[in-house]
């Protein structure tokens, strides 16, 4: 998981590493929404279609491009809360 978790990391540089991360978050958010839905037996879709759907909108979050126009949250000085 490390492995592909920095190689994830790795193509999307030159992105901020706080975009990485959180888009690395919402990504596997809709990937366990998925799994969810199908245990509950709620999902929208049969098992397979649901996780090929989480992964392709999963890879959709991860890879969309990044405009470099972005206000940063908070100053390059403020700490992390």
């Amino acid at each position: 998981m490390q492995f592909v978790v920095g190689k994830v990391h790795e193509l999307l540089q030159p992105f901020p590493e706080e975009i990485i991360t959180y888009r690395m978050i919402m990504a596997t958010m809709l990937f366990l929404d998925a799994l969810v839905r199908i245990d509950e037996k709620v999902a929208a879709l049969d098992g397979e279609a649901m996780i090929s759907e989480a992964l392709n909108l999963a890879t959709t979050v991860v890879t969309a491009p990044y405009p470099n126009n972005y206000k940063p949250l908070r100053s390059p000085t403020q700490k992390k809360a």
